[in-house]
């Protein structure tokens, strides 16, 4: 498994622009967390969705490639952390 935190710079309120993900070793989303710039958080899994979050149905980009966008920065990080971003995912989305 390998555990990323994706940064995307925009500006449009309604996306997701943090992005804490867990992938396979086909490079396939298994869950995945998004931040918003609202603050509201998403989340989603092989069996379920909170806040329109999804996973990607492509294999997803190796980090060189996504930090070649000028948008992008990406970085791996441990699977510890993940999973607490994951747990704090979960807790707010008994809120929402």
């Amino acid at each position: 498994m390998e555990y990323l935190e994706v940064f995307i710079d925009h500006n449009m309120d309604k996306l997701a622009n943090i992005f804490y993900m867990e992938l396979d070793e086909e490079r396939n989303q298994i869950r995945v967390v998004e931040k918003h710039r609202n603050g509201s958080i998403g989340y989603a899994d092989l069996n379920q969705a909170v806040n329109e979050a999804f996973l990607a149905k492509e294999k997803y980009p190796i980090i060189e490639d996504l930090n070649a966008i000028d948008e992008c920065i990406a970085k791996k990080i441990s699977k510890e952390k993940f999973e607490k971003v994951w747990e704090f995912a979960l807790k707010q989305g008994k809120n929402l």
